[in-house]
């Protein structure tokens, strides 16, 4: 019975729970200076662990000849790039654009890319052929979505899959830690789009989106959500590198790629047309500006297919809308720095703890690729979820301009 005792007793004093690295591994395994992307920061927020383990370990899935939910999109994502520079190399307009041509376009990028995706699988069977085709249709009616955006407002794409970082056409987001040590963030934007007012230019970043991914405030002020926002701040930066003078934040939004059902008791084209444009209505939060609202929708006043946002009879912004005061921007874009300034000091100071973040839509372990290496078990003394609570937008935006108001004061 020697072994099997040996097996038993560790079971009474297991602890399902892992030290930090220390600063010095913690260089050697991430470099310094740390240079991150937005998307690695957002991991480290929901789990350190998961964090440590996808950028620090990096092991890495088997790879099957099969279509993936990133390969679709990572398909439809080269393919508004293509989309779009092939306007501008075809010397056309957005505005001049109609839904023959937009459809005959996408097509034909469509059938470029498809071939250079996942090893050419979309050819290899019938039943992804098929859906080869029915990703066409989805893209086609993306195209002309998004072309209907941009000719319902101002305002106006000046740039896609827009990078900034080493080597690229914007520079890198510098973030100063708390230590003193330099945290260097890059990414890629989807779509940077730019309205001219008078002696005023200001900008909305744009995301493409596949799944079901919605823009959260409290997701936002708890680092969960922090894509939009860096990019956004990325591109305030660089105002320069856009042809500006200076930029003021117009909007953040997530543009979802989709071919939804609809259900409607009248059998016109138009009102079915209508109902799709209302269900891919962008997601994200804008300035509190009448004029901005009517640059993105100048329908905004009989309720936006486009944008969160209306205008009353009044003349004044819906109560319902999902925007900000000028005040309230800056002070959400400065949350922001600070959060990435305390994620960025704690990594490279080797934390990587199992503590999985829960809040009333889920938790980090739901869809994680790792958790059959953490083990990660309620029951277990050590492990326990970081509890978020729900935060109100009222909530959120006293937490924001708090802090501002009392260091003016």
């Amino acid at each position: 019975w020697q072994g099997y005792r040996e097996h038993v007793l560790p079971a009474f004093t297991y602890h399902n729970q892992v030290d930090d690295l220390g600063m010095q591994v913690a260089r050697k395994l991430y470099g310094s200076p740390l240079r991150s992307s937005v998307s690695r920061l957002e991991q480290y927020a929901s789990c350190p662990f998961a964090h440590f383990i996808s950028y620090g370990l990096s092991p890495g899935e088997r790879k099957l000849y099969e279509v993936a939910s990133p390969d679709i999109g990572l398909l439809f994502h080269n393919a508004l790039m293509s989309y779009a520079q092939k306007i501008r190399s075809a010397d056309m307009t957005w505005q001049g654009l109609d839904r023959e041509d937009s459809d005959v376009l996408m097509d034909q990028v469509m059938e470029e890319l498809a071939p250079e995706l996942a090893d050419g699988v979309f050819a290899s069977t019938h039943r992804y052929r098929y859906l080869l085709k029915r990703l066409q249709r989805v893209g086609r009616r993306t195209a002309w979505i998004l072309v209907q955006h941009i000719k319902a407002g101002d305002f106006q794409p000046v740039a896609v899959e827009l990078g900034f970082g080493t080597g690229r056409a914007l520079p890198a987001l510098e973030i100063e830690l708390p230590n003193g040590e330099m945290l260097y963030l890059e990414g890629r934007i989807d779509r940077v789009d730019i309205f001219d007012d008078a002696k005023e230019s200001f900008v909305r970043i744009i995301d493409y989106k596949t799944g079901g991914k919605s823009f959260d405030l409290a997701d936002a002020y708890n680092g969960l959500s922090l894509q939009l926002l860096l990019y956004l701040q990325a591109v305030l930066n660089a105002p320069q590198q856009i042809g500006r003078e200076r930029l003021n934040p117009a909007g953040v939004f997530y543009f979802k790629i989709d071919d939804p059902l609809v259900k409607s008791d009248k059998d016109i084209m138009e009102e079915v047309e209508k109902q799709i444009a209302q269900k891919l209505k962008m997601d994200g939060v804008l300035l509190k500006d009448v004029r901005i609202i009517r640059a993105m929708d100048v329908n905004a006043d009989t309720g936006s297919h486009i944008i969160p946002a209306a205008i009353t009879s009044n003349g004044e912004v819906h109560r319902q809308s999902s925007v900000l005061e000028e005040s309230e921007f800056a002070a959400l874009l400065q949350h922001m720095r600070e959060l990435v300034k305390k994620m960025g000091l704690e990594i490279i100071q080797g934390r990587v703890r199992i503590n999985p973040v829960r809040n009333e839509k889920g938790n980090a372990c739901i869809y994680c690729n790792y958790k059959s290496i953490c083990q990660f078990d309620p029951l277990f003394e050590d492990n326990r979820y970081r509890n978020l609570r729900s935060l109100k937008r009222e909530e959120i935006i006293n937490l924001l301009v708090r802090p501002v108001q009392e260091a003016e004061e």
